[in-house]
C-alpha cells in the first residue's frame, strides 16, 4: 500500500514539478528514483523531457545526458546509451563517470578494442584504478585470434597484455601454448620460470608444454627430475602424478605405487589418493587380486573425481573451470586454483 503511494507521488512529481531550476533539480532526482526502482521506462521519460527543454545550462543538459545514458544500459539498450556517453567523455567534469559506463558497455559486448581506448582514456583522467586490465583485454583477443587459427595476431596481442602487465599469468599461459606450436624453445624457457617464480599455482595449466620442453632439453631424465622438482617446491600434485606414470612405464608399477604414496603422505590430496588406488589397482599380485580388486573399486567410487577446482577470492564463487573473469561477481583475476 505503502508503495503504491510512494509511487503516485513521484509519477505527480515527474509530471507537475516546476521547469525552473529547483523543479528541474526536482525532476532529474524523481527520474533517477524511478530508474533505481527498476521503472526504466518511466526515468527514460522523465530524462528525455527534461533533455528537450529550452533553456538548459551546459553542465545540467551534461548531467541529464549521463543519466539518460544510464537508463539506456539498465534497460538493455546498449547502442543507445553508447551514443549517449560518447560525447560527454570530451566534458571535463563527465569524462571519467562516462568512460566508466562506456567500458562496461564494451566488456558486455566484448568489443575488446575499445574497452582497451576507453581504460587507457579513465587512466589518464586520474580516477582511482579499476579492476579491470588492459592485459586481459589483450588475452580476450589473443583468444579470439586463436580461436580463428590467426596465430601470429594472437602472439601479439598476448605480448601486448605483458607491455601492460609483465607478469600477467594468462599472457604466459597463452604464449607457452602459442609458442609450442613453433618450438620456440628459448622463449618457453623464459615463461616457464616466470610462471614458477609469480604464479606457480597456474603450473598445472601448461604442463603438458612444460614437459615437452624438458624433453627437448634434456630426455626422460630432465623430465622425471623436473616433475620432482615442481612437485616438491610448488606443491604441484599434477607433478607428482605425471612423474608417477612415467615411473611405472620405465621402472615398473611397485617404483610408482612407492613414490606416489610417499607423495600422498606428505601432502594428502584426493588427486593423490585416486591416483595411488589406481595404480594399486593395476600391480596388484595373482595372490591378492581377488581381496584388492573388490575393494579398490568402490574406494574409487566415492573418492571425489580428481579434476581441477577454481575459487574466486572475491565472493567465493567455486568451479571445475578456470575463468577469468568470476562468472558471478564479474571480477576480473580473482578466479584462482584451490587448494586440494
Amino acid at each position: 500500500m505503502l508503495q503504491d503511494r510512494v509511487g503516485e507521488a513521484l509519477d505527480l512529481l515527474s509530471n507537475t514539478a516546476p521547469l525552473d531550476a529547483e523543479g528541474r533539480e526536482l525532476r532529474l532526482a524523481v527520474g533517477n528514483f524511478f530508474r533505481k526502482r527498476g521503472e526504466v521506462d518511466k526515468a527514460l521519460a522523465v530524462h528525455q523531457s527534461l533533455l528537450v527543454q529550452s533553456g538548459l545550462g551546459e553542465s545540467f543538459r551534461c548531467r541529464v545526458q549521463l543519466e539518460l545514458g544510464m537508463d539506456y544500459y539498465a534497460a538493455g539498450l546498449l547502442d543507445r546509451a553508447e551514443q549517449a556517453f560518447l560525447p560527454l567523455q570530451h566534458k571535463r567534469d563527465y569524462a571519467a563517470r562516462s568512460l566508466e559506463c562506456l567500458l562496461k558497455i564494451y566488456q558486455r559486448e566484448k568489443d575488446w578494442n575499445k574497452a582497451i581506448d576507453s581504460l587507457r582514456r579513465l587512466r589518464r583522467t586520474g580516477k582511482p584504478g579499476h579492476r579491470e586490465s588492459i592485459a586481459q583485454f589483450c588475452c580476450e583477443l589473443a583468444e579470439e585470434y586463436a580461436s580463428r587459427g590467426e596465430d601470429e595476431q594472437a602472439l601479439q596481442s598476448a605480448r601486448r597484455a605483458l607491455k601492460d602487465d609483465r607478469n600477467c599469468v594468462r599472457a604466459l599461459l597463452l604464449l607457452a601454448r602459442l609458442l609450442a606450436n613453433t618450438k620456440d624453445w628459448a622463449e618457453i624457457r623464459e615463461i616457464i620460470a616466470a610462471i614458477e617464480q609469480h604464479s606457480p599455482e597456474f603450473l598445472p595449466e601448461i604442463l603438458d608444454v612444460a614437459v615437452e620442453f624438458q624433453a627437448h632439453e634434456g630426455g626422460e631424465s630432465r623430465v622425471q627430475a623436473w616433475l620432482a622438482h615442481v612437485y616438491e617446491h610448488c606443491e604441484c600434485n599434477e607433478a607428482a602424478v605425471l612423474l608417477s606414470r612415467r615411473l611405472a612405464d620405465q621402472s615398473g608399477a611397485a617404483a610408482a605405487v612407492s613414490y606416489l604414496t610417499a607423495a600422498a603422505r606428505r601432502t594428502p590430496s584426493m588427486l593423490l589418493l585416486r591416483s595411488v588406488l589406481d595404480l594399486m589397482l593395476k600391480s596388484v599380485s595373482a595372490q591378492d587380486a581377488d581381496s584388492i580388486k573388490a575393494v579398490i573399486p568402490a574406494l574409487l567410487a566415492v573418492i571425489p573425481e580428481d579434476s581441477r577446482r577454481y575459487l574466486c577470492s572475491q565472493c567465493g564463487f567455486q568451479g571445475t573451470e578456470l575463468h577469468w573473469r568470476c562468472p558471478s561477481c564479474q571480477t576480473w583475476e580473482a578466479v584462482k586454483p584451490a587448494k586440494q
